[in-house]
């Protein structure tokens, strides 16, 4: 399990809290203790405790035979296993899961207008308390972010009854400094060490970005939600990789905009008319140059694209999850390979 501190998307809540005041916090400590408390949706919480020396990571969850190391020179991660005295290695790229990396959190959590409403020691830690309203239950989120790093430390739903319900995680101790215990890898790791490893897979990120011809973040999954909750104008258009040149004619275009992704209607096309089922309407009759101004959407809406190939006719549909980002106009790609097949394309928002 990843160490990484993460509200549930429902929430909401940390990007409207940490968005304006990250500036303030000082950079994360790369040697310290800490152990967290995981409280999953149901069963029984984990008790998870990180060690890090620099560029060395050992996490251990309470009571398992089972430890993951981490280099961060290779890029390796290690899982441990005392019990049989297994050792396996694999390759990671980017976040390892680094408790102190909120800067993330608030970027892909939509603002909900929290505020501040004073300082608490938690746990032994100092931090400032957020609260923002939660009408899903009727109540409120609380959260504590660590004063100096902006590390959440602990969050909590309070519903109208007043009960107070753990979200996630909880921060139980932090000591600053380097770890009393040894981060050296077990010997029979060593042997997974100079194995040749498994080829890295890019990340989403990374996958995008080669296929936009943009810097990683430029452009982010449509497909991930779950959608913003503020709205926006939506502009589609299809474009080609690498450039993102916009593709005028040759294909037909339809809008179903408001749907419900757990009960999904079922769409059809060819039919009479052309595109049918659920909410599905064509709107290639709005494209301009390429590009259409969608009609007004919910936070979840589906696209659907008929692209004649060599005497057949395909449709590339997706479930799209809004995303605004704060902006009056969005702006929703479909990107292709090639012109003459629609295939393998993404669906993508400009960032």
């Amino acid at each position: 399990m990843s160490a990484k501190c993460l509200l549930p998307m429902s929430v909401l809540l940390i990007a409207g809290i940490a968005s304006p005041a990250l500036a303030q916090y000082g950079s994360a400590p790369t040697a310290y203790t800490m152990t967290q408390v995981f409280y999953p949706p149901s069963g029984v919480p984990l008790t998870m405790t990180t060690w890090r020396d620099g560029p060395l990571i050992l996490q251990h969850p309470s009571g398992s035979d089972s430890s993951s190391y981490f280099d961060l020179r290779s890029h390796t991660n290690y899982g441990w296993n005392s019990a049989d005295s297994q050792c396996s290695a694999n390759a990671f790229a980017g976040d390892w899961g680094d408790p102190f990396a909120t800067a993330d959190v608030a970027g892909e959590l939509s603002r909900m207008h929290a505020h501040e409403t004073g300082t608490e020691i938690v746990n032994g830690i100092r931090t400032k308390v957020f609260e923002a309203d939660a009408p899903d239950i009727g109540g409120k989120y609380r959260v504590w972010l660590d004063a100096m790093y902006g590390e959440e430390i602990k969050a909590v739903s309070i519903d109208a009854s007043k009960r107070v319900t753990p979200l996630i995680v909880e921060v139980k101790s932090l000591t600053l400094g380097k770890p009393t215990v040894n981060l050296a890898l077990p010997s029979v790791c060593a042997k997974a060490s100079i194995t040749p490893l498994p080829q890295l897979q890019p990340t989403e990120a990374q996958r995008i970005a080669t296929l936009t011809g943009s810097a990683p973040g430029t452009y982010v999954s449509a497909i991930n939600g779950p959608g913003s909750k503020e709205t926006c104008t939506v502009q589609f258009s299809i474009a080609m990789a690498k450039t993102m040149a916009v593709l005028v004619g040759g294909y037909r275009v339809a809008l179903d905009p408001f749907v419900d992704p757990d009960h999904p209607a079922t769409h059809a096309q060819p039919g009479n008319p052309f595109f049918t089922g659920g909410g599905l309407r064509e709107i290639t009759g709005l494209l301009q140059n390429g590009g259409a101004k969608l009609p007004a959407t919910g936070p979840t809406f589906n696209m659907q694209i008929s692209h004649d190939q060599t005497n057949a006719q395909y449709t590339f549909a997706a479930t799209i999850y809004r995303q605004c980002f704060g902006k009056s106009t969005a702006k929703l790609f479909y990107v292709v390979n090639s012109a003459a097949s629609f295939e393998g394309g993404e669906w993508v928002w400009a960032k």
